[in-house]
Protein backbone atom coordinates (compact mmCIF):
# COMPACT_ATOMS: atom_id res chain seq x y z
CA UNK A 1 0.00 0.00 0.00
CA UNK A 2 1.23 3.43 -0.92
CA UNK A 3 1.55 6.38 1.53
CA UNK A 4 -1.29 8.19 -0.36
CA UNK A 5 -3.77 4.84 0.01
CA UNK A 6 -2.46 4.62 3.32
CA UNK A 7 -3.40 8.20 4.61
CA UNK A 8 -6.77 7.59 2.60
CA UNK A 9 -7.45 4.62 4.55
CA UNK A 10 -6.70 6.17 7.99
CA UNK A 11 -9.02 9.01 7.01
CA UNK A 12 -11.87 6.75 5.67
CA UNK A 13 -11.72 4.51 9.26
CA UNK A 14 -11.33 7.72 11.56
CA UNK A 15 -14.74 8.87 9.49
CA UNK A 16 -16.37 5.38 10.35
CA UNK A 17 -15.11 6.11 13.75
CA UNK A 18 -16.28 8.87 14.41
CA UNK A 19 -19.78 8.52 12.58
CA UNK A 20 -20.36 4.89 13.56
CA UNK A 21 -18.19 3.12 15.98
CA UNK A 22 -20.99 1.89 18.07
CA UNK A 23 -22.99 0.22 14.86
CA UNK A 24 -22.23 -3.33 13.53
CA UNK A 25 -19.31 -4.25 10.78
CA UNK A 26 -22.32 -4.07 8.25
CA UNK A 27 -23.19 -0.41 9.63
CA UNK A 28 -19.74 0.86 9.14
CA UNK A 29 -19.11 -0.24 6.47
CA UNK A 30 -22.24 1.23 5.17
CA UNK A 31 -21.61 4.64 6.35
CA UNK A 32 -17.38 4.13 4.49
CA UNK A 33 -19.78 3.39 1.25
CA UNK A 34 -21.35 6.75 1.33
CA UNK A 35 -18.33 8.66 1.44
CA UNK A 36 -17.02 6.37 -1.48
CA UNK A 37 -19.60 7.18 -3.10
CA UNK A 38 -19.51 10.45 -3.08
CA UNK A 39 -15.52 10.96 -3.82
CA UNK A 40 -16.71 8.69 -7.12
CA UNK A 41 -19.96 10.03 -7.80
CA UNK A 42 -20.00 10.75 -11.98
CA UNK A 43 -22.27 13.55 -11.94
CA UNK A 44 -18.89 15.87 -9.55
CA UNK A 45 -21.50 16.81 -6.94
CA UNK A 46 -18.78 16.30 -4.32
CA UNK A 47 -15.01 16.10 -4.12
CA UNK A 48 -13.60 13.62 -5.73
CA UNK A 49 -11.40 12.03 -3.20
CA UNK A 50 -11.81 10.80 0.07
CA UNK A 51 -10.30 13.66 1.77
CA UNK A 52 -12.24 16.10 -0.02
CA UNK A 53 -15.58 14.65 0.81
CA UNK A 54 -15.14 13.93 4.33
CA UNK A 55 -13.61 17.41 5.13
CA UNK A 56 -16.04 19.33 3.55
CA UNK A 57 -17.50 21.72 5.74
CA UNK A 58 -21.12 20.37 7.13
CA UNK A 59 -21.25 17.34 5.01
CA UNK A 60 -20.01 14.90 8.38
CA UNK A 61 -20.82 15.91 11.76
CA UNK A 62 -18.06 14.35 13.52
CA UNK A 63 -15.85 16.29 11.34
CA UNK A 64 -17.54 20.17 12.18
CA UNK A 65 -15.39 22.27 14.61
CA UNK A 66 -18.58 22.63 16.62
CA UNK A 67 -19.39 18.49 17.19
CA UNK A 68 -17.73 16.99 20.50
CA UNK A 69 -16.70 13.84 18.49
CA UNK A 70 -14.05 16.48 15.95
CA UNK A 71 -11.55 15.39 19.15
CA UNK A 72 -12.52 12.11 18.82
CA UNK A 73 -9.59 9.45 18.44
CA UNK A 74 -9.16 6.33 18.87
CA UNK A 75 -7.21 5.47 21.90
CA UNK A 76 -6.76 1.82 21.76
CA UNK A 77 -6.05 1.65 25.22
CA UNK A 78 -8.42 -1.13 25.88
CA UNK A 79 -9.15 -4.60 23.92
CA UNK A 80 -12.58 -2.78 22.73
CA UNK A 81 -11.06 0.47 21.33
CA UNK A 82 -8.65 -1.57 19.58
CA UNK A 83 -11.21 -4.60 18.33
CA UNK A 84 -13.76 -1.16 17.36
CA UNK A 85 -10.93 0.66 15.58
CA UNK A 86 -9.46 -2.27 14.02
CA UNK A 87 -13.24 -2.65 12.64
CA UNK A 88 -13.31 0.58 11.48
CA UNK A 89 -9.53 0.14 9.53
CA UNK A 90 -11.54 -3.24 8.24
CA UNK A 91 -14.49 -1.41 7.21
CA UNK A 92 -12.69 1.52 4.97
CA UNK A 93 -10.50 -0.94 3.10
CA UNK A 94 -13.78 -3.01 2.53
CA UNK A 95 -15.50 0.29 1.05
CA UNK A 96 -12.60 1.37 -0.86
CA UNK A 97 -11.45 -1.90 -2.81
CA UNK A 98 -15.36 -2.17 -3.71
CA UNK A 99 -15.93 1.26 -5.15
CA UNK A 100 -18.77 3.04 -5.80
CA UNK A 101 -21.80 0.63 -5.89
CA UNK A 102 -24.57 3.29 -6.69
CA UNK A 103 -26.57 2.54 -3.25
CA UNK A 104 -26.54 5.08 -1.13
CA UNK A 105 -24.85 8.86 -0.89
CA UNK A 106 -26.40 10.33 2.43
CA UNK A 107 -27.27 9.23 6.03
CA UNK A 108 -28.42 10.31 9.09
CA UNK A 109 -29.41 8.79 12.73
CA UNK A 110 -32.70 7.85 13.10
CA UNK A 111 -32.96 10.26 16.03
CA UNK A 112 -33.40 13.01 14.01
CA UNK A 113 -34.67 14.23 10.97
CA UNK A 114 -32.46 16.78 8.39
CA UNK A 115 -33.83 19.10 6.14
CA UNK A 116 -32.93 17.07 3.47
CA UNK A 117 -34.36 14.15 4.15
CA UNK A 118 -36.55 12.72 1.80
CA UNK A 119 -38.91 9.35 2.48
CA UNK A 120 -39.09 8.61 -1.14
CA UNK A 121 -35.21 8.52 -1.18
CA UNK A 122 -34.18 6.17 1.45
CA UNK A 123 -32.81 2.93 0.11
CA UNK A 124 -32.08 1.59 3.97
CA UNK A 125 -31.98 1.47 7.42
CA UNK A 126 -29.01 -0.33 9.63
CA UNK A 127 -28.42 0.26 13.36
CA UNK A 128 -29.71 3.79 14.10
CA UNK A 129 -28.41 5.15 10.78
CA UNK A 130 -30.99 5.65 7.82
CA UNK A 131 -29.71 5.62 4.19
CA UNK A 132 -30.90 7.92 1.27
CA UNK A 133 -29.90 8.11 -2.38
CA UNK A 134 -30.67 11.54 -3.15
Amino acid sequence: MTPAELSETYLLALAVYREARGEAFIGKVAVADVIVERAWDSQDRWPDTIEGVILEPKQFSAFNHDDPNVFKYPERSTEDDRRTWDECVSAATVALKSGARGWANHYHTKSITPSWHDPDKVVGTIGSHVFLKL
